[in-house]
């Protein structure tokens, strides 16, 4: 069995030109950990998800993997987090797009599907050789295909 068999087609996206808000609230409102992002020839470009809302949120500082930062200078309130999120939500998701994310075929095996799960922990989207995005597969999907049948 394959990804063709069990992805979800057209998927719901995001426009590299989208911005912040939109995607927020895309992933808020479907409970969505992360959603592709295309360009406007539906070309894959990449992903953008909860976690690089999370990043965006916090300083830079935070976000740098080498440092420990002690973020005890911050106010520790819901308002100032929100007034980050303001001056935020109408800059566009293409800087911060994720591309480091591994991409299944429509003809990757389930088998090579869970391996992927296993070591990205992220839905996987399903893209021709040309790029264009022509599906996701989620974790249950592939888990649901073996286990259910």
């Amino acid at each position: 069995m394959t990804c063709r068999a069990i992805m979800t087609p057209e998927p719901m996206t995001l426009r590299e030109s989208d911005t912040i808000g939109t995607a927020a609230d895309r992933l808020i409102a479907n409970r969505f950990i992360l959603l592709p992002v295309v360009s406007d020839t539906d070309r894959y470009v990449g992903a953008f998800g909860v976690f690089e809302l999370v990043a965006l949120l916090l300083p830079k500082i935070a976000t740098v993997d080498e440092v420990l930062a002690n973020l005890s200078f911050l106010a520790d309130d819901v308002a100032g987090l929100r007034e980050r999120y303001a001056l935020l939500a109408g800059g566009p998701i293409g800087p911060h797009v994720r591309t480091d994310l591994r991409l299944a075929r429509p003809e990757t095996s389930i088998v090579e599907a869970l391996l992927l799960f296993h070591r990205n922990r992220f839905t996987l989207p399903v893209v021709e050789a040309d790029g264009r995005l022509v599906g996701i597969v989620s974790y249950w999907d592939a888990v649901s295909a073996v286990i259910k049948g």
